[in-house]
């Protein structure tokens, strides 16, 4: 756009167009930098695009298993409960209860969306 601009500018101080616009290619000055700059956005870019797309498949995944673990765990403590076993019927499967609850928790904080950032899973930042 700039180039273009520039072009226009030097027609109308009354250069040819062919003269304009090597005038205009020259007074932009190196562009070496600004390609450079370019090929690092487009890298950040498609690297964020596979992140987040890897980042939404885990979280999805995170979501089935937990909630598959939480009705595994709730199976088992009512099966167990009307055979008779109350105590183990509590104790036991329970980790199930857990391990999904907590699975599903992670996968819900570190889910991104359109109105919501997910939680960092990156470096943790402590002051001593």
């Amino acid at each position: 756009m700039n180039l273009k601009e520039k072009t226009k500018d030097y027609e109308k101080a009354g250069k040819t167009e062919d003269e304009a616009f090597k005038e205009a290619i020259h007074s932009m000055g190196d562009l070496s930098g600004l390609k450079e700059d370019m090929r690092r956005v487009g890298e950040d870019q498609a690297r964020k695009a596979v992140y987040t797309s890897m980042a939404s498949r885990v979280s999805t995944v995170g979501l089935l298993v937990g909630i598959l673990l939480m009705v595994f765990g709730a199976f088992i403590t009512t099966m167990l409960y009307f055979m008779g076993l109350p105590g183990v019927a509590a104790t036991g499967p329970a980790i199930f209860i857990v391990i999904g609850g907590t699975l599903v928790t992670y996968s819900v904080l570190t889910r991104e969306t359109s109105t919501y950032y997910a939680m960092t899973k990156g470096e943790h930042y402590f002051t001593h």
